[in-house]
């Protein structure tokens, strides 16, 4: 009767141990949802700054898998973009004006005056308000209690996982001097067209 009272002692000790481990692997998944959460908001909100207000941010698990020892979660951020930066301020139009001013000819100038009032009405056109879902992944690590995010880039049908802050500082992250001078380009280009 002791080795049985022995082995059902080890047998509850190990279910305790069990228990332990997935209420433990729990609670730092769940610190993990706050803390992703929190980050993602903080690079959409970085990234769009002077451009749109985020409102009513939203993270949800979209998916949910375990992959080598990683919990794998397939996530969305949500909010609803607001924008705040009339067209006439974006770096592009203001790069435009900056190539009017420097050309000669009153008739060029007038037709980029046409050009550059195109892009605000088709700016203006733009919905103030709009809702928009993004895509990302958290992969953590329930062994070393961390965790990296990815945005999940896909190209010719295949998914590369890519660190979200890099890309979001490459892709989303606006570069004022990039913008002006593309807004120089683009007007110049659109003269040159036209008097051909």
């Amino acid at each position: 009767m002791n080795i049985v009272g022995v082995k059902f002692g080890i047998i509850l000790i190990m279910t305790a141990i069990c228990l332990a481990g997935c209420t433990k692997e729990e609670a730092f998944v769940d610190s993990c949802d706050s803390e992703i959460a929190e980050q993602v908001t903080s690079i959409m909100q970085e990234s769009q700054k002077g451009r749109y207000n985020l409102e009513n941010c939203e993270v949800l698990v979209t998916e949910e898998s375990k992959q080598a020892g990683f919990l794998i979660r397939r996530m969305t951020f949500q909010a609803y973009w607001k924008r705040i930066r009339e067209p006439e301020d974006d770096p592009l139009i203001q790069g435009m004006l900056q190539a009017r001013n420097e050309l000669k000819s009153p008739g060029e100038k007038e037709a980029a005056g046409r050009i550059i009032d195109g892009y605000i009405v088709e700016m203006n056109s733009e919905p103030e308000t709009e809702k928009i879902e993004t895509k990302f992944v958290a992969q953590i690590s329930l062994e070393n209690e961390t965790w990296e995010l990815f945005y999940p880039f896909v190209q010719e049908g295949k998914e590369t996982l890519l660190p979200l802050q890099e890309y979001a500082e490459e892709n989303w992250f606006e570069n004022a001097e990039k913008r002006m001078q593309e807004g120089r380009r683009r007007l110049i280009a659109e003269i040159t067209a036209a008097d051909e």
